[in-house]
Parts: structure tokens; C-alpha cells; sequence
């Protein structure tokens, strides 16, 4: 019977942060005009990305919105940084039933918070919603640039993929770390990139 307790107390203790509350964390934001504001920002995990956020000036008053027209950047410093900014969005789809045969990126512009991965002299992006992921990239102050990777058809039924973003990462990211091999086998997802 003990037994049975201890595996019942040991199973709630495992499952208990999963039950975990939404909390407000330290962050800040910028704004359009480059104000800073030090704040308390709700962490939700975004899944995809935000349009909008909830933020506290302290953490006993009462809670805000702030927008994407309104805001630059936010961030909730080692958990998560956003920054706003228009970029090409492919959205073709991953559908089967739905490719076509152009293998070219179907573009469409968007102004988004993208979620800042990796940041440095190259600074990785990605932008979520409920239909794709793609990933961005910058190097020094050149322009983020939308990382190709699109899934297309040859003939009737011949699926194929265009992978430009190997070659792009390739060309402009030399130095004595990445070999061509190395690119090569990336995969396009949040954990190779």
C-alpha cells in the first residue's frame, strides 16, 4: 500500500509543472520612437508569433496591451526576444494536395514580431503562425533576408524541394567551421539552423 502512495505522490510531483500558471516576467520593450519601457511581461510561450502582448509597469498594477504598430522589440531577457520587422513571407504550403510546380517562394510582405534565435555578427530569425515556420537571417547590418526553402512538384506527382537556404548560409557565412559537407546535411528547422 505504501508503494502505491509513494508512485501516486512521485507521478503528481513529475506532472505539477505542467499545471504551472502564466506568469508576468521582467522584461522591457521598445518603442516605436525608441523608448524603453522596464516592465513585467505575461509569458504565454508563444507558439506562434505574437501580434500583441501583455505587460505590467509592476507587478501589482493592473496589466496593458501593447500592439505591433506600436512597439519595436520586446524581450524577456533568457527566455525569449522579438523584434519587429517587414520581410518576404513564403507562403506555400506543405500540402501534397495543394503543390504546384513553380518552384519559386510564393512571397507575400509582412510586418511581424520575428523571434530572434540566435543573435551575433549573424542573427537567425523565425516566424510562426499556424500554417508555416521560416527562418530569416542577417549578417552585420545587411538586410534580413527569408532563408528559401519550398516543397514543389515535377511532372504530375514527383514531390521535390528547393533548398536555396543552404547555398545562402554557405556563400554568406565562410569561415573555418562550416564546411560544404556540413551545409549540406542541414535541415531546415529551428534545431540544424
Amino acid at each position: 500500500m505504501t508503494k502505491k502512495y509513494f508512485t501516486i505522490l512521485v507521478l503528481l510531483l513529475m506532472t505539477s509543472g505542467l499545471f504551472a500558471q502564466i506568469n508576468f516576467e521582467k522584461g522591457y520593450f521598445i518603442s516605436n520612437n525608441g523608448q524603453k519601457t522596464d516592465c513585467y511581461i505575461k509569458n504565454v510561450d508563444w507558439i506562434n508569433n505574437p501580434v500583441s502582448f501583455e505587460y505590467k509597469l509592476t507587478l501589482d498594477s493592473e496589466a496593458k496591451i501593447a500592439r505591433l504598430a506600436t512597439v519595436k522589440s520586446f524581450t524577456i531577457p533568457n527566455i525569449c526576444k522579438y523584434e519587429k520587422h517587414t520581410v518576404n513571407v513564403d507562403m506555400s504550403t506543405k500540402d501534397y494536395a495543394k503543390l504546384n510546380n513553380d518552384k519559386n517562394p510564393e512571397w507575400q510582405e509582412k510586418t511581424a514580431f520575428l523571434n530572434i534565435l540566435v543573435e551575433g555578427d549573424a542573427t537567425l530569425y523565425r516566424y510562426k503562425d499556424a500554417e508555416i515556420s521560416r527562418f530569416f537571417f542577417k549578417k552585420g547590418t545587411d538586410n534580413i533576408e527569408p532563408l528559401v526553402y519550398k516543397y514543389y512538384l515535377i511532372g504530375e506527382d514527383q514531390l521535390a524541394k528547393n533548398s536555396q537556404y543552404r547555398q545562402q548560409l554557405f556563400t554568406s557565412l565562410t569561415c573555418e567551421g562550416i564546411s560544404r559537407n556540413r551545409v549540406s546535411n542541414l535541415n531546415y528547422n529551428r534545431t540544424d539552423l
